[in-house]
């Protein structure tokens, strides 16, 4: 039977500067119990702790931890780690030279790939006292610690890259990514689950689809990525680069917004497609045809007629039987290209520029009329209520949001 607290069980908070863990771990006999019989063993990877303590070094929040203040038998003073083993056990071993920070790019250049005692005496220092909120728990038996440990983590769910991003950046691109991923023209086309947006999946999907139209080349999976959101946020978002991707943007989501649902019932609604379309579409944003006109059918019935040569050589090979028929139709040959190309590594550089190449070859001479250049009426989506100052109630409460988001930013694996 579950036990039941009726005033509901107290917790005080308290403030554990690093270095009060770093000395009950090596005080004789060690006062820091870090993995009760209930807890998990330690898994975190060195790029994993190597994150933790670029967050620490640069000043930002991470999640509290839950501890218990025993005496053992023998009379000696303990704190044992409830939840938080992992962050508190990256942080001792990082101090006892335990490990080499990682030289990922996305560690901060002054410790990147440095031990603590590389550090400067400052950086020491600021590492030493960096705070900790720790709940105490009261003095219960490992029965209760372990059903508080169990709820802790059972729902518990890694963060999404792009979850992180969330919590992490404010400025002027993230904002543009999540605005364009609620467009009309993609819910259209559907893509995406509600599951999916609710990770903010979608977020991440149209980042990596405007970063590749920025670079104007296409990255190999998601390389570059946080780099890109970095620079925008610590450099900022050019105005022109971005009027440049507002207006494009908005041409494309008018076309998905006419087209998208006879496109959801082609291949174009799959992940890999859609960015490959949607990569295509934006690079050609000028020379989308009018809307409501023949040109448009032309080029939408394209779309559909080379999504569904696409699939009739994948049904004819999953059944073993010939596809030279297909193969000499127009496009036939590009059409199985295209089909290698999203069926093996399909976020890989390669993969996305034979598809791109295919889209050209399909689909660019349909573009081939006159450019209408894209004004001040493509960038309507991105008007209206959301671009108005909050109010300060809302602004108070998308702070708070944004706080508590800081805190979990060092967890994508929680202990």
């Amino acid at each position: 039977m579950t036990t039941q607290f009726d005033p509901q069980l107290a917790t005080s908070p308290l403030a554990y500067k690093v270095n009060a863990f770093v000395k009950a771990w090596t005080s004789d006999p060690p006062s820091l119990v870090l993995r009760p019989a209930f807890q998990r063993n330690m898994v975190w990877n060195d790029d994993q702790r190597s994150y933790l303590v670029d967050t620490i070094l640069r000043g930002l929040p991470v999640p509290e931890v839950y501890i218990q203040n025993n005496t053992s038998p023998d009379g000696d003073d303990q704190i044992v780690v409830v939840d938080g083993q992992q962050r508190i056990s990256a942080c001792v071993d990082f101090v006892l030279d335990g490990f080499t920070l990682s030289t990922d790019e996305e560690i901060d250049a002054e410790w990147r790939g440095k031990k603590f005692s590389g550090l400067s005496d400052p950086l020491k220092a600021r590492f030493r006292g960096f705070v900790f909120v720790a709940r105490q728990l009261p003095d219960l038996g490992d029965a209760v610690l372990r059903d508080i440990f169990r709820r802790l983590n059972r729902t518990v769910e890694s963060l999404e890259p792009q979850e992180l991003r969330h919590a992490a950046y404010t400025g002027p691109f993230i904002q543009l990514v999540e605005r364009a991923a609620e467009t009309d023209g993609l819910d259209e086309l559907g893509v995406f689950t509600a599951r999916d947006a609710l990770r903010r999946r979608h977020d991440e999907f149209v980042s990596e689809v405007l970063f590749a139209v920025l670079l104007r080349t296409l990255p190999n999976k998601k390389e570059g990525l946080d780099e890109s959101y970095m620079t925008y946020e610590r450099q900022g978002f050019p105005a022109d680069v971005r009027d440049d991707l507002v207006r494009r943007f908005g041409r494309v989501d008018q076309f998905l917004q006419r087209n998208g649902g006879s496109l959801k019932r082609t291949r174009f609604k799959n992940k890999s497609d859609a960015y490959s379309l949607l990569y295509f579409l934006l690079s050609h944003a000028d020379r989308i045809p009018a809307a409501d006109s023949a040109d448009e059918e032309a080029f939408t019935e394209a779309l559909r007629a080379f999504s569904e040569q696409v699939n009739q050589i994948k049904r004819a090979e999953s059944a073993g039987t010939p596809t030279d028929d297909i193969l000499r139709e127009p496009h036939g040959k590009d059409a199985a290209k295209y089909l290698r190309a999203v069926e093996r590594a399909a976020s890989d550089r390669l993969s996305r520029v034979r598809r791109n190449e295919v889209l050209e070859a399909v689909l660019g001479p349909l573009l081939a009329g006159t450019a209408m250049p894209l004004g001040a009426e493509d960038s309507a989506w991105l008007s209206g209520p959301a671009d108005q100052p909050l109010s300060p109630e809302d602004q108070a409460d998308l702070d708070a949001e944004l706080e508590q988001a800081q805190r979990v930013i060092a967890d994508e694996t929680e202990d």
